[in-house]
């Protein structure tokens, strides 16, 4: 090999590598700049306890004492939320309803845990 190719050789050789740093390192970012990704919006707390506690329903009603255990959860999780956002009387009393049909259910009582998510439901679609 001649002196120049092997230069220009360890040349390329020196960009690529170089040019394979410089894409590994973060760049730092402008905390005045917004970020590029997309909104992350707050899930609507109530409209999905209802969703939820609909579902509990209708797998007690199946006879899953499980499945309203389960779908009572996530329901109370969203009701514990929609209480600290929008505190009242009848969240307070949906969410007391939901902890019944989380306990009742995974008791294995699902007639219990059934009429205790039923409840909660009144409570959070209030005619």
């Amino acid at each position: 090999m001649t002196k120049s190719f092997k230069g220009a050789l360890l040349a390329a050789a020196f960009v690529l590598m170089a040019g394979q740093v410089s894409a590994q390192e973060p760049t730092p970012r402008d905390s005045a700049q917004p970020s590029a990704g997309p909104a992350v919006s707050e899930p609507d707390h109530k409209t999905e306890a209802v969703k939820h506690t609909t579902a509990a329903v209708d797998a007690g009603k199946s006879g899953s004492a499980s499945g309203v255990a389960g779908h009572a959860q996530e329901a109370l999780t969203h009701a514990q939320a929609l209480a600290k956002q929008q505190p009242s009387d009848e969240v307070n009393a949906a969410v007391k309803s939901l902890e019944d049909a989380v306990s009742k259910g995974k008791s294995g009582d699902a007639d219990v845990a059934t009429k205790s998510a039923e409840e909660a439901l009144e409570k959070l679609q209030p005619k």
